[in-house]
This record gives C-alpha cells, sequence and structure tokens, in this order.
C-alpha cells in the first residue's frame, strides 16, 4: 500500500501513520514542503527474504524560474536548471541580480530546440538538449553547474561578477575583427591545431539512462575512425555525463567534445578599444591578410585587459560541422 505526498501547503498528516504509531507521528507531522511517500508492506518471510526492500520513484524535480516566460515550472532544461542551481539557497546562494539571464535566455532557446535523434535504427523527436540529476545539499555547485553544462555541450563562466552560460550550438558573428582592431600587429599568436597531448578520438563514459530505469550504465562509445587514422591509435577519454539521461543526446555531446576539441586554430591577440564591447564566448569573423584569413570564424575563449591598457583576446576557430546532429548512434 502506497500512498503518496507532494509537500503541499495544508496538507494533513498521513491518517495512517498516526494510527499505527501513536505518540510518534502526529498530526502535526504534515511534512509541508516535502514530497513523500508512505509504503505499508505486511511481513512475509517468503516475499522479502533480504527484509525490507528499496523503495525507488521516478519523480519530477525541483519547479525552476523560466526568464523566458516569468512562470515557476518543472522542466529538463539545463540551462534553466543552472540558473535554479546557481541561485538555490544551500546550493549556489548567488543573488538572480548576478546571472546573466540574457545569456541563460540564448542558452535555453538552444536546448529546446526540435532534434530527430536515431538510435540503434529508432527515431526520437524530442528536445536537443535535456537535463536531470540528484543534487544534494552537501555538494559543490561548481560540480552540479558543470554536470548540468556539459549534458548541453556547452560553456559556463563568472565574467565581470555575473554568471554566464552558452549551449553546444553554432553563434552567427555579429562583428569583423581586421588589422585595424589591433593594438600591435606583432603581438598575434598562433597555434595552427590542437597538441597532440590533448587529442582524443575516442570517447567513453556513463549516463544515467532513462529508458533503462534510470540506472547509472555506459553508453556506446563514440570513436572516429577518420580521427584514428590520422592519430596513429586509438586516444581515449572518460567522458562521464552525470545529469544526461539520454543515449543519443549522450553520442552527440560526446561526438561535439571531440570534433570541437580539434577543430581548428586557437589566437591571441592584443586589441585597441575597438574590442572593448566583445565578450566572453561571442563569434567573430576575422580577417588578417599575413595569415591570409578572410573572414575566418572564431569563438572568444577569454577576455583580459593588458597592463599598458589594451584588450587581449583568446580565440579558436569554430565553424557549424562542429555542432552538426549526426545521422545515427549505436
Amino acid at each position: 500500500r502506497v500512498r503518496k505526498y507532494l509537500g503541499a501547503a495544508g496538507q494533513a498528516a498521513d491518517a495512517g501513520m498516526v494510527a499505527n504509531l501513536p505518540g510518534i507521528w502526529t498530526t502535526a507531522h504534515t511534512l509541508t514542503g516535502q514530497a513523500h511517500l508512505v509504503v505499508e508492506l505486511d511481513y512475509d518471510p517468503d516475499a522479502f527474504p533480504q527484509g525490507v526492500p528499496n523503495v525507488s520513484a521516478q519523480v519530477r524535480g525541483a519547479k525552476v524560474f523560466d526568464p523566458r516566460t516569468g512562470l515557476t515550472a518543472w522542466s529538463e532544461n539545463p540551462a534553466l536548471l543552472m540558473r535554479h542551481v546557481a541561485t538555490h539557497p544551500l546550493l549556489g546562494r548567488l543573488s538572480t541580480s548576478v546571472i546573466d539571464d540574457t545569456s541563460i535566455i540564448a542558452a535555453a532557446n538552444v536546448c529546446d530546440q526540435s532534434a530527430s535523434y536515431v538510435v540503434g535504427g529508432q527515431t526520437y523527436i524530442r528536445t536537443l538538449y535535456t537535463g536531470g540529476m540528484v543534487a544534494k545539499s552537501g555538494q559543490r555547485a561548481k560540480d552540479v553547474l558543470d554536470d548540468l553544462c556539459k549534458a548541453m555541450g556547452g560553456k559556463w563562466a563568472m565574467v565581470n561578477g555575473k554568471m554566464r552560460v552558452r549551449a553546444g550550438a553554432y553563434v552567427t558573428p555579429l562583428q569583423t575583427l581586421d588589422e585595424t582592431w589591433l593594438a600591435d600587429k606583432q603581438s598575434v599568436q598562433v597555434q595552427p591545431r590542437t597538441k597532440r597531448s590533448d587529442l582524443v578520438n575516442v570517447l567513453t563514459g556513463k549516463l544515467v539512462d532513462e529508458q533503462r530505469d534510470y540506472l547509472e550504465l555506459e553508453y556506446p562509445r563514440v570513436a572516429s575512425d577518420t580521427y584514428i587514422a590520422a592519430d596513429g591509435a586509438e586516444l581515449a577519454q572518460d567522458f562521464s555525463l552525470n545529469a544526461c539521461t539520454f543515449v543519443g543526446q549522450a553520442q552527440q555531446v560526446a561526438a561535439v567534445y571531440m570534433r570541437d576539441l580539434r577543430y581548428g586554430a586557437r589566437v591571441t591577440l592584443t586589441c585597441n578599444f575597438k574590442a572593448w564591447q566583445v565578450e566572453l564566448f561571442d563569434t567573430l569573423k576575422v580577417t588578417i591578410s599575413r595569415f591570409g584569413w578572410v573572414n575566418k570564424t572564431f569563438e572568444v575563449l577569454n577576455v583580459q585587459w593588458t597592463v599598458d591598457g589594451g584588450i587581449q583576446l583568446s580565440l579558436k576557430e569554430t565553424d557549424p560541422s562542429i555542432y552538426a546532429l549526426a545521422t545515427s548512434f549505436n
């Protein structure tokens, strides 16, 4: 016999508990604000040879605020979950004024895009990125935020005292950086490709699989035969996704990570005040003739002031192909 309570204000104490536990459980034990189950089992040594069984339930978790609508409701959107964790009094404890809601909205919109995942020959029409996990009050908020951000193939950082997030999707450039931006034309450092020590061509890891009663299981490994051939060997890395619950999404996020890691050049350059509006995670077109670059697309990885008043930008080449949804997964 199972009775459920959602923790609603004004709910009464469970009558069965009050009757069966006189003096221990009273009408004052309403557990307002706490969702819970009351489970009664008749003792039977044959039915329960190991004693009282473990009881679990599939539940919807916290209600979270959505700055797009102004509503507070349950959601699997990783960007909204990150905002909730960051401001929760038992986790991040940040003021809502510290959250860059413009970036939250942009990331949430990416997560809510419709996607057609093909897994094992079966097609699943669902939102691009979802997330879900159990976060305990003793956990570091940063660890929970990292897990949720990883589930959407994204990035997050504190910038000028505000939390900014970005979901795993290509962003159309809005500005063009050319040689007139450079404070010192000699101070451009270019790394043409990712160092071999940082390369990965095989990713494996665990997720909590919604299709298998939320058990923690290995998702099928993500490997690139093209990358393995180019590297001359398998370069494997563990890539567990603690907040990802769908195997197709786990493989997609792993593939995005692998492609992004090795794609394109990295450049560090010092700019004049033309760069003052550039922000972390922006996407820029870059045209510098001496490198033969014409409208090359770069993502901003870091922005900082130099001691002589310049603005130093760290950029990484990017492309829509990094985020393309794979046609099928194992």
